[in-house]
């Protein structure tokens, strides 16, 4: 049997040394990965493991079964996984890690930014409207160098953010018989907001089973959550040990 587990955090790089990331640790993925490593033992099951984390994951205890690779942005993660989905027969994914929903396309000084925008309203100054300047702010001239080098302290800076594709949503495309798990983070919503947005990602990425929790209740002795298959709760779960082995246990009925 072959799985993937992904753990921490991507980082989306400003410059060559700054970058825009989170705080997921990769703890809850450790635990995943334990209770497989544990499971495999006991059954004698012939298992890999594509442990797929970013530098800043908390590494999990090797095994045999255990392959590590390292990532670090969105879209060395989907170069991974691609890689991972069409050149092995993966019969699980499970989905924690957490993925920017942002990368950064454009970095200026603010100098440049404001330079740009006056040529840019002078061009326009007889036909300037909102939709324009939504339109020079959406594709602004790139200054590509400012990411391959450290950016002085000075200088303020002006970051345009675009959204990151959904990789959750290429694994049933590339292997449709690939069993996944996916994961919906919220903070301070209420129960059945939870349920509503793990459908909603159940039904846009085609997960077999989706783990939500909501941040404001995660401590590091409490992780409640649920597992959710379509929009029923099959299992309340209170830690992450809990999770790990509620997401086993569905898995392989």
């Amino acid at each position: 049997m072959i799985i993937i587990i992904t753990a921490g955090g991507t980082s989306e790089p400003i410059d060559a040394v700054r970058s825009i990331t989170n705080t997921s640790t990769g703890r809850l993925a450790c635990e995943i990965h334990d209770i497989w490593v544990a499971y495999a033992n006991k059954h004698s099951l012939d298992l890999t493991i594509h442990y797929v984390m970013t530098n800043s994951a908390i590494m999990p205890r090797i095994s045999p079964y255990t392959h590590i690779h390292t990532v670090t942005d969105t879209f060395s993660v989907k170069s991974k996984l691609k890689n991972l989905l069409t050149t092995e027969k993966v019969y699980l994914m499970i989905h924690p890690m957490a993925v920017s929903d942002y990368y950064v396309h454009n970095v200026q000084t603010t100098d440049i930014f404001a330079n740009n925008l006056y040529t840019y309203i002078q061009t326009h100054i007889k036909s300037l409207s909102v939709t324009l300047i939504n339109n020079f702010l959406k594709n602004t001239p790139t200054t590509t160098h400012l990411k391959s080098k450290k950016i002085a302290s000075s200088e303020s800076l002006y970051i345009q953010l675009k959204q990151t594709p959904k990789l959750i949503k290429m694994v049933k495309e590339i292997s449709p018989n690939t069993k996944l798990v996916g994961f919906k983070l919220l903070s301070n919503v209420s129960e059945i907001d939870l349920i509503n947005a793990a459908n909603k990602q159940y039904l846009s990425s085609g997960s077999d089973f989706v783990i939500a929790n909501d941040s404001t209740k995660i401590t590091p002795d409490q992780h409640p959550a649920l597992l959710i298959k379509k929009d029923k709760i099959i299992t309340r779960c209170t830690t992450k040990k809990e999770i790990a082995q509620a997401i086993l246990q569905e898995v392989l009925k």
